[in-house]
């Protein structure tokens, strides 16, 4: 039987343990208790141990950090053996073990299920050849798993999901600086390039709250466009043009959002007619204007996931989340030198024979879209019996990739998953393996053969959504400008005069229909009214 590398449980005396609850509500109790694992020695120097259960709706899990001083010994012996006991009865919570750097010890819990007797399942086995990088010599510093950089309170954080993706899950134990800044630039930034459209069409907020990204310079039928942080539709043209007649005279041509975005550009429109400013007011006041408000033609976006560059990124993310259960040494074994070095260099092959599109709807999306949201995104990594670690990276739940990390040798019989819902960055789980089993099996028999069908149709879906959140957002537009219009701009103001709210409500639905249909609304607006709203705007600012 091969050795495995435990804390003798005599030498551990009395713990103190801080606990933190949290019910399916988010409620929150704090408590202290006292825990006693095996007998008292007078060896023990004495040690501390840190436990935060998290309740979920369903089992409960936790887990213990144990940061051993270097008084303490390491022992060899042939199996885990570890009881726990609280308030003096032992408990019957089943253990799984993970060694860490610098003496961490790491016990995962799990309450049994209801109804069930006998003593807890046996610990999970640790293999030889991790013991051997686990074991405690002298001061032991992290290393990256990518190179032999050292690790660090000041080393850059990881998102294990982006946060272009909008995760906000980070780790500063995995990866250096150099690399994640390496990874950023190139195939994080790849995906980033590759998931902008649609993080615009759907409003989705990076993990650290920044907005979706702006999409410049669109064709739109024969306009140009800019898709605005918030999705706005804003032309692309020069604010005023001044062309020269035959007759000596001059045709001035003003494109502005509004009559008041005129003001800043009236010097410059006096410089180019070499007149004063009053002028140009005087010009403006013996012209007409028009406001015109019209949809956009249509949009041709490109959309495109995957490649070997982007999928390099959703290995990254997997091997990193890995890390987090197995312990960076363990990646660093050669069962992952192929995976790493296809995340750092590429590999053809790699690409062509471990890493696969899948367009499969996952066995439990219903869940997940109950509780991360229809868009969710999920990484899901999990072994077999003889180490072999696959990973499923979902993306917005429309397409997702198959990736293996390791062969076989990896730890065996283990599982961790992260999921993110980017509508709500904020509501994510890196504890949904413990709640949501996906069968390994399924894990690791991808299928694409239907031509990604499932997959346009879930695409299809995202593209729905943003046309119903498109017409709540321009009804909504369309019912504050008409508003404004009339000098209505509280939101609780009421219009007491009954002409008056007919009159708003005819124009707004005479304004949305006209949208809905593609048609322009146009608004004439005399001379003078716009010389006395632009001096307004001056007068105000002077």
């Amino acid at each position: 039987m091969p050795s495995v590398l435990v804390i003798s449980h005599e030498n551990i005396q009395n713990i103190s343990v801080a606990r933190t609850l949290k019910d399916p509500d988010n409620n929150e109790m704090s408590g202290r208790d006292d825990v006693i694992m095996g007998d008292s020695s007078p060896r023990n120097p004495g040690a501390q141990i840190t436990v935060n259960p998290h309740i979920k709706k369903g089992d409960l899990s936790l887990t213990d950090s144990l940061n051993m001083p270097e008084a303490i010994g390491w022992f060899e012996v042939d199996s885990l053996d570890i009881e726990l006991k609280i308030d003096g009865r032992r408990s019957d919570w089943s253990f799984v073990a993970k060694f860490g750097e610098k003496g961490s010890f790491t016990l995962r819990l799990k309450r049994p299920a209801k109804g069930s007797a006998g003593p807890p399942p046996p610990l999970q086995k640790v293999r030889e050849a991790d013991v051997q990088a686990l074991k405690l010599r002298g001061e032991q510093v992290a290393k990256c798993i990518f190179c032999d950089n050292e690790l660090t309170e000041g080393t850059k954080p990881e998102h294990i999901l982006l946060n272009a993706l909008g995760g906000r899950k980070t780790t500063r134990r995995v990866d250096c600086s150099m690399c994640n800044g390496k990874f950023g630039s190139t195939i994080d930034n790849e995906v980033g390039k590759q998931v902008a459209v649609l993080r615009n069409m759907l409003q989705l907020d990076s993990g650290t709250g920044g907005e979706p990204p702006m999409l410049r310079k669109i064709q739109s039928g024969g306009d140009v466009i800019n898709l605005m942080n918030d999705g706005t539709p804003e032309l692309v043209a020069k604010p005023f043009s001044i062309r020269k007649l035959e007759n000596g005279g001059f045709e001035l041509l003003i494109t502005t959002k509004s009559v008041e975005e005129i003001v800043p550009y009236v010097p410059h429109i006096a410089a180019q007619l070499r007149c004063t400013e009053e002028q140009v007011f005087q010009i403006l006041k013996s012209t007409t204007g028009s406001y015109v408000e019209r949809r956009p033609e249509t949009v041709h976006h490109a959309l495109g996931f995957g490649g070997p560059i982007a999928v390099r990124s959703a290995a990254k993310s997997a091997l990193v989340l890995w890390a987090t259960l197995t312990g960076s040494d363990e990646v660093k074994l050669p069962q992952y030198d192929d995976v790493r070095r296809f995340i750092t260099d590429g590999d053809e092959a790699f690409n062509l024979t471990r890493a696969h599109l899948d367009s499969r709807y996952l066995p439990e999306a219903t869940e997940l879209v109950r509780r991360f949201g229809k868009f969710f995104n999920l990484i899901y990594v999990r072994s077999n019996e003889s180490g072999r670690v696959v990973a499923h990276f979902t993306l917005y739940n429309v397409i997702s990739w198959h990736i293996v990390l390791a062969e076989t040798g990896g730890t065996p019989n283990a599982r961790i998953a992260l999921v993110s819902n980017p509508l709500e960055p904020a509501e994510w789980s890196d504890t949904i393996a413990d709640e949501v089993e996906i069968d390994f099996a399924w894990l690791d028999s991808p299928d694409y053969t239907d031509e990604l069908k499932r997959a346009r149709e879930r695409l299809e879906g995202a593209l729905r959504h943003h046309v119903e959140t498109q017409r709540e957002r321009e009804l909504s537009r369309i019912i504050d400008a008409v508003f404004t219009k009339r000098g209505i701009v509280g939101e609780h103001e009421l219009v007491k005069d009954p002409r008056l709210w007919q009159e708003i409500i005819a124009e707004i639905g005479h304004r949305f229909a006209l949208h809905a249909l593609g048609l322009p609304y146009v608004e004439t607006v005399s001379g003078e009214e716009i010389a006395a709203r632009l001096r307004a705007v001056r007068d105000k600012g002077a």
